[in-house]
């Protein structure tokens, strides 16, 4: 599987469950298809921890569980 399929099935089994995305590819297409596919975040390779601690930080701030 790959990432965006296993977003899916994610979100087919719990539509609750929050995703985050985490990818070498950072295109548009990448991106988008997965915001489309209700990724909660989209961070691309490599990054640092000061980078995901910043998303996750956003996303609890919007009201994720």
């Amino acid at each position: 599987e790959n990432g965006l399929e296993l977003l899916k099935n994610i979100k087919e089994i719990s539509s609750n469950t929050s995703v985050v995305m985490v990818s070498g590819e950072g295109s548009t297409e990448n991106v988008m298809a997965a915001i489309e596919n209700e990724a909660d975040g989209f961070i691309v390779k490599p990054f640092n921890t000061k980078r995901i601690t910043e998303t996750l930080q956003k996303y609890l701030k919007r009201g994720g569980k």
